[in-house]
C-alpha cells in the first residue's frame, strides 16, 4: 500500500480506527479537481474496460483456446462462472479493503491484475483448462471489487457530505469504459474471415459450417458438419492484422 499512499495523498501505516475515519467533507467542485478523484477516475475506467472485454469475449476465448475440448455448452457455463465472480467479488474484495485499506486492496489489483493476465496465454500452451478458468475467476472478482470498493475509497478520501454526488462524478469513467470495452471487442485487432451465406443446410454439409455470435464474433465452426446449424460458410479468405500476425 506504501507506493500508492503519495499518489492518492493519503500516509501509509494508519490504525484501523485512523482508516475508517471519514476525511473532512469536500465540495464535490473542489473534489473533481484534485489529482486523488482523477487517479481513481482512470482505475475504474481501465478496470471496467477490462471487465467488460472479457466477459464480451469469454465465449469465443476458451474454445480457440482449448480447442476439441471446450464446446458451446462449457463456454456458456465458463460466461456465467465469470458472473459468479463478478458478483462474489464484490462482496470479498469491499470487506476485505475495510480490514487491509483501500490503497492496499487497489496495489493487489494492480499487482495480482497484471501477473494473472500475463499468464493467462501460458495456462493455454500448458492446456490446463482448470488454471485458465481460475485465472479468469480471480480477474473478475477483482473487477467487481474495484467496482464495489470504489464508494468507500471516495469516502476516506473526500468525506461523506458529498459522497453521493463525487462519485457519480466518477462513474462517467464507467460510461466511457462500457463504450470503450465494446468497441475494443468489436473493431479492435484481431483476425477476420471471410464468410458467405449458401442459403441452403444441404450445401452446407460440403463445407465449413459457421455460428456467428451477436457481435459478429465466431462462436463455433464444424467442417462438413452431418447437421449444419446454419447456411454461414467460411470462404478461406483471412485477415491478419500486423498486431495479430507480424511479419
Amino acid at each position: 500500500g506504501a507506493p500508492m499512499a503519495p499518489l492518492l495523498g493519503r500516509p501509509a501505516g494508519r490504525s484501523d480506527a485512523e482508516r475508517k475515519r471519514p476525511a473532512p467533507d469536500v465540495h464535490v467542485n473542489e473534489a473533481i479537481r484534485t489529482r486523488p478523484f482523477w487517479l481513481l477516475w482512470v482505475v475504474l475506467c481501465l478496470n471496467v474496460t477490462a471487465g467488460i472485454g472479457v466477459l464480451g469475449q469469454a465465449s469465443p476465448m476458451i474454445q480457440e483456446m482449448f480447442p476439441g475440448v471446450i464446446g458451446a455448452s462449457a463456454a456458456a457455463g465458463f460466461v456465467g462462472l465469470l458472473s459468479l465472480a463478478n458478483m462474489g467479488g464484490r462482496f470479498l474484495w469491499s470487506s476485505w479493503s475495510d480490514v487491509i485499506g483501500r490503497q492496499r486492496t487497489y496495489m493487489i489489483f494492480f499487482a495480482l491484475g497484471a501477473v494473472l493476465y500475463a499468464l493467462v496465454p501460458t495456462t493455454g500452451r500448458m492446456g490446463s483448462v482448470v488454471a485458465f478458468v481460475a485465472a479468469y475467476v480471480v480477474i473478475m472478482s477483482m473487477y467487481g471489487g474495484g467496482f464495489a470498493t470504489i464508494p468507500a475509497y471516495l469516502r476516506d478520501e473526500f468525506g461523506v457530505m458529498h459522497v453521493g454526488a463525487i462519485h457519480g462524478r466518477l462513474l462517467t469513467a464507467w460510461s466511457l469504459a462500457g463504450v470503450a470495452g465494446l468497441y475494443l471487442d468489436r473493431y479492435g485487432p484481431g483476425a477476420v474471415l471471410g464468410v458467405y451465406d449458401v442459403g441452403s443446410l444441404d450445401e452446407v454439409k460440403k463445407y465449413c459450417s459457421i455460428k456467428l455470435g451477436a457481435t459478429g464474433q465466431i462462436e463455433f465452426f464444424e467442417e462438413k458438419p452431418k447437421q449444419p446449424f446454419s447456411t454461414l460458410i467460411g470462404i478461406a479468405l483471412y485477415f491478419y492484422p500486423k498486431a495479430t500476425l507480424p511479419l
